[in-house]
């Protein structure tokens, strides 16, 4: 799941961004961008519930965290206004060159802005005590023993012999 997960990401972002020249172009010569909220700090409360039942993992919890984004008025749909407005506030903010195309560098900053409530998550995943600070002791509760928990054959090692339904343990 996790070796799908930063490619899926990466194809929903580059599917929101599609179009990215010419889009952005268009818009700029027709109107100023609106300035939509790309901040994912906002709270929860406050967005479209897109959820339909599903949690905050895996894909779909991302696409959700960014539809939410993209839907300005809150319906719980999204029109293609919605999202061309969405996408020219997201270059807008991240296009330091000010040209209307995106680098890499400015492609990782809406990347890394769309993908941090993950991050968030990771960390306090880790942070047990929920104190702000992942500690070696926390570190070591969810790491240290590893190659034990998933070493199915009892080999000492992890391999593709230790995948599900391979080796003994369960």
């Amino acid at each position: 799941m996790n070796s799908k997960l930063l490619p899926g990401s990466f194809i929903a972002v580059a599917a929101l961004l599609s179009g990215l020249t010419v889009a952005t172009a268009q818009t700029a010569s027709e109107t100023a961008p609106v300035q939509a909220e790309t901040s994912v700090k906002a709270p929860d409360a406050t967005r479209a519930n897109f959820r339909k039942g599903h949690g905050d993992r895996g894909g779909h919890g991302m696409m959700r965290q960014i539809m939410e984004k993209v839907d300005a008025n809150g319906d719980r749909a999204v029109t293609q206004d919605e999202i061309d407005t969405f996408r020219a506030a997201t270059v807008a903010n991240a296009d330091a060159s000010g040209e209307g195309d995106i680098s890499l560098d400015e492609f990782e900053t809406i990347y890394l802005e769309l993908t941090r409530n993950r991050m968030v998550d990771a960390f306090q995943k880790l942070d047990e005590d929920g104190d702000g600070v992942v500690t070696q002791a926390e570190m070591d509760a969810k790491f240290g023993n590893v190659v034990d928990r998933m070493d199915r054959n009892d080999d000492g090692k992890l391999d593709r012999e230790d995948r599900k339904g391979h080796g003994r343990k369960g």
